[in-house]
């Protein structure tokens, strides 16, 4: 097995698909948004 000392292994991959993740959600929040002030229901 592995020792209490290791570490996760690739931590820069985690840290960019957190990155990822949060510009994705933040990208489709700002796109909703402008299409709900774009688009008027009558």
């Amino acid at each position: 097995m592995s020792d209490n000392n290791e570490r996760f292994g690739a931590p820069g991959t985690f840290v960019l698909a957190i990155i990822f993740i949060v510009t994705f959600i933040a990208l489709y929040f700002l796109n909703y948004k402008y299409l709900a002030s774009i688009w008027e229901l009558r």
